[in-house]
């Protein structure tokens, strides 16, 4: 209704078409209806705010942002002229137009999280979407590389086995990430992207403390 209300000619339009049963049968009835409001605020926030610096969107999963992604073009399939076709076709400029928009993908250092990153990038190419640089986030290094496997073993069936098993774990978690970033580095290097990562932060941190860490492995992002 809000949306509405923004983007119809007068607020009494607006009302009078969410009043009539017709109307709100259409409304239900039509795909892409809830998605177009969704991106269609957004679109507002970015067109009122945009100059002061770039607005951030945190999407859905996968499909659902695929659906607001292609809610434009549902809705002028439906509308083929008037206020609200214009208003979408306008949206699907801006969701389109690499100068203003960009598609961060970000996933976990794991196998699933990463292969549906990148069946989402393939999708997202596919609705020639602009695509941002992606992020592995969460990345863990070796806690105690210069210990080897056996050593850790060994320690195990001593008075330092929680620790030893915790070492263990902790590898393993490391390993298994480096594993899937390696296998992501490889399959965007193919189209030339670009891979960046945030570690795993195993506290809480305050906010200039976070931001900080943000700057620090996302300021060089293109």
């Amino acid at each position: 209704r809000d949306y509405a209300i923004s983007t119809l000619p007068s607020r009494t339009v607006a009302e009078l078409l969410f009043e009539n049963r017709v109307s709100k049968l259409f409304l239900r009835a039509s795909p892409s209806v809830s998605e177009m409001a969704l991106v269609g605020r957004v679109a507002i926030l970015a067109e009122r705010h945009g100059a002061d610096g770039p607005v951030i969107v945190d999407l859905h999963a996968t499909g659902h942002a695929l659906s607001l992604v292609q809610a434009p073009a549902g809705i002028m399939q439906v509308l083929r002229g008037g206020v609200l076709h214009e208003r979408a076709r306008r949206i699907e400029e801006l969701l389109s137009d690499p100068v203003r928009t960009a598609f961060v993908t970000v996933a976990l250092p794991e196998e699933l999280p990463v292969t549906e990153l990148l069946e989402l990038r393939a999708r997202l190419r596919v609705l020639k979407a602009p695509l941002g640089p992606v992020v592995l986030n969460g990345v863990i290094d070796d806690p105690a590389p210069g210990i080897a496997d056996e050593v850790v073993a060994h320690l195990e069936e001593g008075p330092l086995k929680h620790a030893a098993r915790d070492l263990r774990a902790l590898r393993t978690w490391a390993r298994r990430g480096a594993r899937e970033h390696a296998r992501l580095g490889a399959a965007l290097a193919q189209e030339g992207a670009e891979l960046l990562t945030l570690p795993f932060v195993h506290q809480e941190l305050r906010p200039g403390a976070l931001a900080g860490l943000l700057a620090k492995h996302l300021g060089g992002a293109t």
